[in-house]
C-alpha cells in the first residue's frame, strides 16, 4: 500500500509468456502463450515492479515465482450421427467408459456414446 493514497503502477519483467495488469498487480498467462507442463519448464521466475507514479520515484521490486501444474484436460468428443452410418467402435466406448470414470466427460457424453454405440 501507499502512505500518501497513491495509485502504484505495476512492471513484469522476466518472461514474454505473462502480463501483469499495470494497475490491480494481477499476473496472468499472456494472450498468445502457449504453456505446456509436459514440454515447458514449470517454473518461472519474474520480477514484478511497483512504482509511485507520482514523481517521488519510488519504487520496489519483489521476485515471483510461478510454478505451472500438470491438470488434466477434457478430451474432445465427438457425436456419431447414426443416420450417417458412423458406427462407434467397441475401444470408443471402452475409452469413453475410462473417461468417465477420470471425471474426463460428463455422465450426459457418456450416455450419448453408449447410446449411439447400441444404435450403430
Amino acid at each position: 500500500t501507499d502512505p500518501d493514497n497513491d495509485t502504484i503502477r505495476y512492471a513484469l519483467t522476466g518472461s514474454d509468456l505473462f502480463t501483469i495488469n499495470p494497475t490491480t498487480g494481477q499476473i496472468t498467462v499472456a494472450d498468445d502463450a502457449d504453456l505446456d507442463h509436459e514440454t515447458d519448464p514449470n517454473r518461472f521466475s519474474l520480477t514484478v515492479s511497483a512504482t509511485d507514479p507520482d514523481g517521488s520515484n519510488e519504487a520496489a521490486d519483489v521476485q515471483v515465482t510461478i510454478t505451472i501444474t500438470d491438470v488434466t484436460l477434457a478430451p474432445t468428443i465427438s457425436t456419431y450421427d447414426t443416420n450417417n452410418d458412423e458406427r462407434i467402435e467397441l475401444a470408443e466406448l471402452i475409452q469413453a467408459i475410462r473417461d468417465y470414470a477420470a471425471r474426463r466427460i460428463t455422465q450426459a457424453d457418456l450416455i450419448l456414446i453408449i447410446y449411439n454405440y447400441l444404435n450403430s
